[in-house]
């Protein structure tokens, strides 16, 4: 994948080898490091990112990346929270595999800022679960999707 292409991306985008390493990154992921308190010419090239995850103690999340690599899931996503010193921020990781021949050689990890829709979400349930009245939601077979403390 072309350096001009994933520098395009808004996401924080790298890529890994099928054991983890870390072989390309593009101009968000760096940005995002460097915002982070990392040095200016601070790279992850060559990082293995399961062990940077594993250290974390995001061990679903290694589990989760590991089966996209091993063709054990078509991909892998996750929400996690990014405290910084302003706010907190809200981000969403997939990983999607990457291929060649037929064969998993890697994997495509996107960290997408979803802040602004975690806060909506956020405020939605809180206006619900301040309802002094029963309120519930189902989907499309009747299923019960959502049940708010009065409903409940």
């Amino acid at each position: 994948m072309s350096q001009t292409l994933i520098d395009s991306l808004q996401e924080n985008i790298a890529l890994i080898t099928s054991d983890g390493t870390i072989y390309a990154t593009n101009r968000a992921w760096r940005q995002f490091a460097c915002e982070n308190g990392s040095d200016q010419g601070y790279s992850d090239i060559g990082r293995n990112y399961l062990e940077t995850l594993k250290n974390a103690g995001s061990m679903e999340d290694v589990e989760g990346i590991k089966a996209v690599l091993f063709e054990r899931a078509p991909f892998y996503e996750s929400k996690y929270a990014c405290p910084s010193p302003q706010n907190e921020r809200w981000y969403l990781m997939r990983a999607t595999p990457l291929q060649q021949d037929g064969k998993v050689y890697g994997a495509l990890i996107a960290h997408r800022n979803i802040t602004e829709e975690e806060l909506q979400r956020r405020e939605v349930y809180d206006v619900l679960e301040s309802m002094t009245d029963a309120f519930y939601a189902i989907d499309y077979d009747w299923r019960i999707m959502y049940l708010n403390y009065q409903a409940a």
